[in-house]
């Protein structure tokens, strides 16, 4: 009783008490069921993490895996998710990639056969955080798909959530904006504060990216608002996004205030981490507003380019150090990335790279060589939907003398995200009444938003709307 009390406390909003009680369940019991302490010990781990305290979720986490011969089981796979997350929030994130590595691995041995759901959408997350883009959005389609067939709607935003992170991770930013609004729209319906907070930063992020300046702010916004009434330290979806935003818009300061308040934490003055994407954003926004980059990201920076099992960060890493070089030696930096992006299936991140390579290129008098790169940045920036990094790139391409005709323009009318939702569930072949089982809606308001979709698109069949988002995604 007191597990589950202590695990709604958690995913309410409440970690801090959350902890105290499930650490004093787990403790109570530990002679007399190790097993169902172990369990406790875990969830207390995680609550620990949330209430912004990954030493302690380490170590509570290492009480739960107790030496034992159930090698695979619930219990090793969420403490190995907790070590590893809270491991890479600590700087040490080599060591935390690998053990979300091996939580991963255990998933593909085993199966995922949870009853505590949470931890199947954070399994899918993890598999992103490794680089593994296909599995994570298998998984996180998979959880979502099942949880609509159970109409299971307590847990159904937070895997709207990670799936929609998951999808703009690759790039996938029209789908993920759907699913992040759904999540948003569900949460609020279910009443679910924390899920509405998840989903509302991920939404923010994903505007960011592509450069929807006011509604990432708002949404940032209402975020960072509901954050102020948990017991919570997870802001940074939230302050990333305000960074990129402020990034893509050639305002590096104002950047580096959000990024450095994402990356490091004021009660115990850590210095900021090297974690993926939102990590570089933080070192181009050093290097943007000419401020000295602190040593310990450096030193990161350094030590996670060489780790190229992890492909994603290391490529990152590679275009940091590509910032950061002398004119001598950035070219070998910025091939050394695109390289590794080959291999890293994240086509915005790699066009980011372009970007910085042709700059760079193009500031060094190297304005023949900068084309190709700004080029390829500007198309896929366009592709992607991603406005304001490609028009920064046609402004470097017609800089190097290049003609451009146009920058990238949104389309005249914007659908809603409730528009979008319909047509992705009818482009992936729902009938009527399917997408309004799956939507919550009924036959008639998803009749009456498909002829408004057919509309803005200019479009007349199912046929033109599948193929309308298969380019779009």
């Amino acid at each position: 009783m007191d597990r589950t009390r202590g695990r709604l406390d958690m995913f309410t909003g409440n970690p801090g008490r959350a902890t105290k009680v499930l650490l004093d369940a787990a403790e109570s019991q530990e002679r007399e069921s190790p097993g169902w302490a172990d369990g406790a010990f875990a969830d207390a781990a995680m609550s620990a993490f949330l209430a912004g305290d990954p030493v302690r979720a380490v170590d509570l986490a290492f009480r739960a895996q107790t030496p034992s011969d159930r090698p695979g089981d619930q219990v090793e796979l969420i403490s190995g998710l907790i070590i590893g997350t809270a491991l890479t929030h600590l700087g040490r994130v080599p060591e935390g990639l690998r053990m979300l590595r091996e939580s991963a691995a255990i998933v593909r041995q085993h199966g995922l056969d949870l009853e505590d759901l949470e931890y199947a959408v954070f399994t899918a997350l993890a598999h992103a955080w490794v680089g593994d883009l296909p599995a994570a959005r298998a998984l996180s389609e998979t959880l979502v798909h099942d949880l609509r067939r159970q109409s299971a709607l307590g847990i159904l935003p937070l895997a709207l959530y990670a799936a929609a992170y998951i999808q703009a991770m690759s790039g996938r930013f029209s789908s993920a904006s759907t699913q992040a609004a759904e999540a948003v729209e569900l949460a609020h319906d279910t009443g679910n504060s924390l899920w509405s907070f998840f989903g509302l930063s991920c939404l923010a992020l994903i505007e960011a990216h592509q450069g929807d300046e006011t509604p990432c702010r708002k949404h940032a916004i209402d975020a960072l608002t509901l954050l102020g009434s948990f017991d919570l330290q997870y802001p940074r979806d939230a302050l990333d996004a305000l960074g990129l935003l402020e990034l893509s818009l050639g305002r590096p300061g104002a950047a580096l205030q959000h990024l450095e308040a994402a990356h490091q934490d004021p009660q115990t003055d850590t210095p900021p981490v090297f974690d993926g994407p939102p990590g570089a954003d933080l070192v181009e926004a050093y290097v943007r507003s000419d401020g000295p980059v602190p040593d310990d990201i450096l030193a990161q920076v350094e030590s996670q380019s060489g780790n190229l099992d992890f492909a994603i960060n290391a490529a990152l890493a590679w275009r940091c150090r590509g910032l950061l070089a002398d004119d001598e030696s950035f070219t070998a930096c910025f091939v050394q990335a695109l390289d590794l992006h080959a291999h890293a299936g994240s086509p915005y991140d790699q066009a980011r790279t372009q970007f910085c390579f042709g700059e760079r290129l193009r500031r060094t008098g190297r304005r023949r060589d900068s084309r190709r790169q700004l080029r390829e940045a500007y198309e896929q920036f366009a592709q992607l939907g991603a406005n304001q990094w490609a028009r920064r790139s046609a402004e470097e391409l017609r800089a190097t003398g290049e003609r451009v005709r146009k920058d990238p323009a949104a389309p005249p009318e914007k659908l809603t995200p409730q528009e979008r939702s319909v047509a992705s569930a009818v482009a992936n072949g729902a009938t009527n009444n399917e997408a309004a089982a799956a939507l919550f809606l009924s036959p008639k308001t998803i009749e009456a938003h498909l002829g408004r979709v057919y509309r803005k698109l200019g479009i007349r069949s199912r046929s033109e709307l599948a193929a309308s988002f298969r380019q779009s995604t």
